[in-house]
């Protein structure tokens, strides 16, 4: 799926210049090819795990 798509589905997602990924504030990645701007990858994380008391379990 082109990216474009991708962003008319859900507008959450940014460019990060630095990661060169679109990131979303819901915990997701989407890395896109560089030639063709589709999907190649989609990660989920937990985007509490930048919260201090993520070690403890406070989250």
């Amino acid at each position: 799926m082109h990216i474009d798509e991708v962003l008319q589905v859900e507008p959450s997602f940014e460019y990060d210049d630095f990661e060169e990924v679109y990131v979303s504030s819901n915990g997701i990645y989407i890395e896109t090819d560089p030639i063709e701007h589709t999907a190649l990858w989609i990660s989920v994380f937990v985007k509490e795990i930048d919260n201090d008391d993520f070690e403890r379990g406070n989250w």
